[in-house]
């Protein structure tokens, strides 16, 4: 008998059994008496789900007959249970295998193989992992398979499968669930209940649009499904992944790594106020910068924005946001975090001989992004140019636009940097090699404090061509014609003006007086936003103060100041268009217009400023 306390809505846990009971039980799944020994007191599932998923899987012929014509070279098998091999192997007798066991985390009795007497074949590879989640890195550094066989048991985890790994397959691959159960097998069954049949995936790819749009269901068998997935799709790498995916796929071929800067934790040298604490997560004291690295790739294809891609894989440079929780290059479909879509449409036009420097954005010729992002990645530079002295930056330009921004070609100069030394392309190109960096400065991330040369650089050359004077206090509007404005912003810039402060648009002047107004500023007031990005100038530690929207999440202020050393005062006003505050990126939420609030935080910011 055993006690209520021992079962919970038809669970039983199997540890608060009798010991008798208890390996009758597990014996009925299949295992031996010493993998039972090993089987936790923990352990706690329905009895027959347990039974269920230790017995050996077998894969009968007839719901491999999809298959058999195409008689694969290599083939994924993916299973959660025990499994039966023989007969499989005996059919497709010249193929590869990579055999993916799902264990589910915690020491569980070990999963057996049972196949031929002998044991398995050299050719079957085995591959243990705790979660279906982890199969995506095996996946990634393969080339993609021509097909895929899911021998799962449990639902949840075929539909989890069937969302996210058909994408590893070559154009054309086959995706081949087995083991599904008949309806007719569970006419009286409670809804849900039992192992997943063909009308529940069928209908899940019915369901989901990216799921209709490339996989076609081209097979069906009692018990089994054959799905062909359609479309060119591309792994995404990050920085850690890239010499393991691309070894794997193309051995030495894969390119290499000129140098590596490891990572370290910095700490911001700014003193920091804020308005609203419960914003201040957005700002922290410390951060990880991760290592940088300096690397080679051959054969590499770009497109405009940003897009970099060698062999199926796209590098880590294709990322305006490497580290973002939602990671997406320009120029593909986005499937998931691991995975995205290649449109057929989508060829190089130009085959680019020699070596080139990647210094593409996401948005080609924007002030902002170019001084924090795209300069970052220039560390790397000089040791690419003295390995390789004809080299060349290769950056994207709108269709029909000539060259650079002079912007661009005035910092560029500055860093020793001419016309002959850049590359510029509007249309997809094949690059015979391409040397790319992992950039100092990601927004909402990390700043690595050595950017500061180059900064300090630009600074020194191009000062000396200025043509204004000295303003001490400085504040900087929104261009009347972008978004995230302040609606009470003439009430704002009258509470700073009041207080000594001149309004400076900084793109209505020359490069050469911006740089000068921002050096010598002992305090920098203005919106969030690109025209302040040019506080990177400044040759000491100031006052620095940022109003915005407390849905703009960036933090590209901050950054500069935390590597300058400054006070940093940062107010945040309540957007017009407002979202949960759940780390989901809206773009209307980001670039909404606001209103600060003066009667919150009117007589603090006088206060401040009549204390400069």
């Amino acid at each position: 008998m055993v006690s209520r306390s021992r079962i919970a809505r038809g669970r039983i846990r199997l540890g608060a059994l009798p010991g008798r009971v208890r390996r009758r039980l597990l014996r009925a799944a299949g295992e031996s008496r010493r993998a039972l020994a090993a089987a936790p007191a923990s352990m706690s599932e329905s009895v027959v789900s347990f039974v269920r998923r230790h017995r050996p899987v077998r894969v009968p012929a007839r719901q491999l007959r999809p298959l058999l014509a195409e008689q694969p070279a290599r083939i994924v098998i993916m299973t959660d249970a025990p499994i039966e091999l023989a007969d499989t192997l005996d059919r497709f007798p010249a193929a590869e295998i990579l055999l993916v066991l799902i264990t589910g985390k915690g020491p569980r009795p070990v999963l057996r193989l049972v196949s031929a007497q002998a044991g398995l074949p050299d050719r079957v590879r085995v591959e243990a992992v705790t979660e279906a989640t982890e199969i995506a890195a095996l996946l990634r550094d393969l080339a993609p398979v021509p097909a895929i066989i899911d021998a799962t048991v449990r639902t949840r985890v075929k539909k989890y499968a069937l969302r996210r790994f058909p994408y590893y397959l070559a154009d054309g691959g086959s995706y081949l669930i087995t083991g599904l159960e008949d309806e007719t097998d569970r006419p009286n069954a409670r809804k849900g209940a039992g192992r997943a049949t063909i009308r529940d995936l069928s209908a899940l790819i019915a369901a989901e649009p990216l799921l209709a749009k490339y996989l076609e269901i081209t097979d069906v068998t009692d018990r089994s499904i054959m799905i062909t997935k359609r479309g060119r799709h591309l792994i995404k790498l990050y920085d850690a992944e890239v010499q393991p995916a691309l070894s794997a796929r193309l051995g030495d071929r894969w390119g290499g790594e000129l140098t590596r800067r490891p990572g370290f934790t910095y700490a911001a040298r700014n003193r920091l106020s804020v308005n609203d604490p419960q914003y201040a997560f957005r700002l922290p004291e410390r951060w990880p910068v991760p290592d940088r690295v300096l690397r080679l790739h051959h054969g590499v294809v770009c497109g405009p924005r940003q897009l970099a891609m060698v062999d199926g894989a796209i590098l880590p440079w294709s990322f305006h946001h490497p580290l973002a929780n939602k990671r997406h290059a320009r120029g593909t479909t986005y499937i998931n975090n691991t995975v995205a879509a290649l449109s057929d449409s989508f060829q190089p036009t130009e085959n680019l001989d020699g070596t080139y420097f990647h210094l593409d954005s996401e948005f080609p010729g924007h002030f902002g992004h170019f001084v924090t992002e795209d300069l970052s990645r220039l560390w790397g530079w000089r040791l690419a140019k003295e390995r390789f002295p004809d080299c060349r930056l290769l950056i994207s330009v709108p269709r029909g636009a000539d060259g650079l921004k002079p912007f661009q070609t005035t910092l560029l100069a500055a860093l020793g940097i001419g016309p002959e030394d850049i590359c510029t392309f509007s249309e997809p190109v094949r690059v015979e090699t391409l040397i790319g960096a992992t950039p100092q400065f990601h927004n909402r991330r990390y700043v690595d404090p050595d950017l500061s040369r180059i900064w300090d650089q630009l600074r020194a050359m191009i000062r000396p061509d200025a043509s204004v004077d000295r303003v001490p206090r400085i504040f900087v509007p929104r261009p009347p014609d972008g978004t995230r404005q302040c609606r009470n912003g003439d009430e704002v810039e009258q509470i700073f003006t009041d207080n000594g402060f001149k309004v400076i648009r900084p793109e209505l002047l020359p490069i050469p007086d911006q740089v000068a107004l921002f050096a010598t500023a002992q305090v920098v007031a203005g919106y969030g936003g690109s025209a302040m990005f040019s506080m990177i100038y400044s040759d000491r530690p100031g006052v620095r103060i940022v109003i915005g929207s407390d849905r703009y999440t960036a933090s590209n202020e901050y950054l500069i100041s935390a590597v300058k050393g400054d006070s940093y005062h940062h107010y945040w006003c309540p957007a017009l268009v407002q979202t949960p505050d759940n780390g989901e990126f809206n773009a209307e939420a980001f670039h909404s217009d606001f209103v600060f609030d003066t009667a919150r935080d009117g007589d603090n910011l006088r206060r401040l400023l009549e204390g400069l």
